[in-house]
This record gives structure tokens, C-alpha cells and sequence, in this order.
């Protein structure tokens, strides 16, 4: 059977807290994930190229 997926909503900027908060408190069960996608872009700033990571989905954290 295919898994069940959840998208919480959150505040934009505090998907990580959030992620970590649900991590700790409610993955009691084995089997229970909680994800926040992200992707790596590049910015330039102070002379020179900087990665940045930045959450996919502003505002989600989602939750297998």
C-alpha cells in the first residue's frame, strides 16, 4: 500500500525548528518520518560566490 503523507504548516523562515521540534516529540514510533526538502543555490555577495541552502517549500514540513 502506498504511505500516507502529511504537510504541516508552519512559519516561513522556521521549517528547521519546526522539523527538529516534531522530530523530537513525535517520531516515537519506528517507522515515522519527517522531511523538509531543500536545495543548494548559489549567491553572490562580499566579492565572491557563497552556497545557501534554502527549504523547497516555504512554510512545509512534510511528515510520512
Amino acid at each position: 500500500m502506498f504511505p500516507i503523507w502529511y504537510v504541516l504548516h508552519c512559519k516561513e523562515g522556521e521549517e528547521r525548528k519546526a522539523a527538529e521540534l516534531l522530530r523530537q516529540r513525535y517520531v516515537c514510533s519506528g517507522n515515522a518520518q519527517i522531511f523538509l526538502i531543500t536545495f543548494e543555490k548559489m549567491k553572490r555577495y562580499k566579492g565572491g560566490w557563497h552556497r545557501q541552502e534554502e527549504t523547497m517549500f516555504r512554510g512545509c514540513v512534510f511528515a510520512e
